[in-house]
């Protein structure tokens, strides 16, 4: 069963148990997302040389940079696409990535109105506000138009929560070895031969 399937089984799930499902997985994913933020901030430079092999001193210190700015990005997309799926399977009428959309639509507005002089370091730190923006008004929807509430009851042992856990687990493992390879292809691709 994919997450989706699981997200639309939340409808028939007893009101308080949805409940803590819902606020079970929001916790886990920003537990995580802190996690991942933070060791990424730390380790911003060998993460920089890996996908970047060929760059420069000064570009990897760039890319070391937007690597730190862009970050929270990562974890404001992911907690608005849960959001979405949510709202999916809620029956609400949001567009699916809806965050992403606020943020792209955000950051035409900043070009348009500062002109083509933005650096590259100012966009992306548009892009991570407006897909917070994005994201805010994603849970302002579910708490307005559905009978979904985050409550401080966490169960991390709730079988419905362990089953996303799992198939998240697995689809994150699958996304960081085919970075990791990605990685290695392009530190082969640089080789001087």
């Amino acid at each position: 069963m994919n997450t989706k399937a699981i997200l639309s089984k939340m409808k028939s799930i007893k009101y308080g148990k949805r409940d803590v499902v819902f606020s079970t997985t929001l916790a886990a994913m920003i537990g995580l997302g802190l996690v991942l933020i933070a060791f990424c901030v730390v380790f911003s430079a060998p993460i920089a040389r890996a996908l970047a092999p060929g760059f420069s001193p000064d570009m990897t210190r760039r890319a070391q940079v937007l690597i730190s700015i862009m970050l929270p990005m990562v974890f404001t997309l992911g907690i608005s696409t849960f959001c979405s799926a949510v709202l999916a399977a809620m029956s609400v009428p949001v567009a699916m990535e809806f965050a992403q959309i606020i943020s792209r639509l955000g950051v035409l507005a900043v070009i348009l109105f500062a002109g083509d002089g933005t650096s590259l370091e100012w966009i992306s730190m548009f892009l991570v506000l407006f897909s917070a923006v994005g994201m805010a008004i994603e849970l302002e929807i579910i708490r307005r138009y559905t009978p979904i509430r985050f409550t401080m009851k966490i169960d991390f042992h709730d079988t419905e929560f362990v089953t996303i856990a799992k198939q998240a687990a697995g689809l994150l493992s699958a996304v960081l070895l085919a970075e990791l390879s990605m990685a290695y292809m392009r530190r082969l691709a640089t080789l001087q031969g």
